[in-house]
């Protein structure tokens, strides 16, 4: 397993020799702890990294926990640069590559005092543009299919999707409760679903951001996605409730359905055992869906 940490503290900067890259050295478990007592002791503790993303190919790593993004090449696990470091002010909560890999969305801030979405080129590092709003922390990106749009959410409730290709103020969409913790576009990018700690899952027809479904959870939505083919929105809830993963079954007509025929499958619920139970499917569909899932 490759040896992937954060570099950054709250308490300022180590000094360079600390996390300097020896990728060409083998990586056994003792060395693996001296590295991290090396960190350590300069530190204090280890940052954890609190938002990664995979580019396109899946062949880079980004990740970030404070005030920095480390840009990885997994192939070789080796990291490539430090990006970010003088630009971004606060914690990191979400990343996203926009289309082509050439530039990184970055969502940073603490709640109720600061916020941005700042995009930085992953090959230079320099900062590109920095949206106005929100003005709050960033706990979500999502790029659309075509790469034409972004949506955010965070701990001001609202979801803002801006058209990348124009230079205008974002939609704003006012409808969660509390933070909006995770978001998703459909891989046909006609919906987005969105996820936040009201326990609530809304799906929205993208560019009129028609309310198309609202899905009640037991908990904390904590993260949702869509399955490749679209058939199935996978939603995690964490809290005093429940532990779970739920898959929820969409529909092409998703703009007549009601949140009452909404169907749900309920397959892994954590239960603090090593091995999840199988709650049951609905349909034959969902039972050959959820073969495969296992496979």
């Amino acid at each position: 397993m490759a040896f992937l940490e954060s570099s950054e503290s709250c308490q300022g900067h180590c000094p360079p020799e600390a996390f300097a890259d020896h990728s060409d050295r083998p990586r056994g478990p003792k060395r693996q702890a001296r590295l991290l007592a090396r960190v350590r002791s300069c530190r204090g503790s280890a940052i954890p990294i609190s938002a990664l993303a995979f580019s396109s190919d899946g062949r880079i790593l980004a990740t970030a926990g404070y005030r920095e993004v480390l840009v990885w090449d997994l192939a070789q696990a080796k990291l490539l640069k430090r990006i970010g470091t003088r630009k971004i002010s606060d914690s990191v909560h979400a990343l996203a590559f926009l289309k082509g890999d050439r530039f990184l969305a970055v969502g940073e801030g603490t709640p109720r005092q600061s916020g941005a979405v700042r995009i930085l080129s992953t090959t230079t590092g320099r900062q590109t543009q920095r949206f106005e709003e929100p003005k709050d922390v960033i706990y979500a990106l999502a790029l659309s299919p075509d790469g034409n749009l972004l949506a955010a959410g965070g701990a001001d409730n609202g979801v803002y999707v801006w058209d990348l290709g124009e230079n205008k103020k974002p939609t704003a969409i006012k409808e969660h409760g509390d933070w909006v913790l995770s978001a998703s576009f459909s891989p046909d990018g006609k919906f987005l679903a969105t996820g936040s700690a009201d326990k609530t899952v809304r799906v929205r027809e993208v560019g009129t951001t028609r309310p198309v479904v609202r899905i009640q959870q037991s908990d904390t939505v904590q993260g949702l996605d869509f399955s490749p083919d679209g058939q199935l929105l996978a939603v995690a809830v964490a809290g005093n409730n429940e532990n779970a993963i739920r898959f929820h079954v969409t529909s092409s007509t998703w703009g007549g359905i009601s949140t009452s025929t909404t169907k749900t499958v309920l397959i892994n619920r954590l239960t603090g055992r090593p091995r999840p139970r199988s709650i049951g499917v609905v349909n034959d569909r969902e039972q050959s869906t959820l073969e495969r899932l296992k496979e």
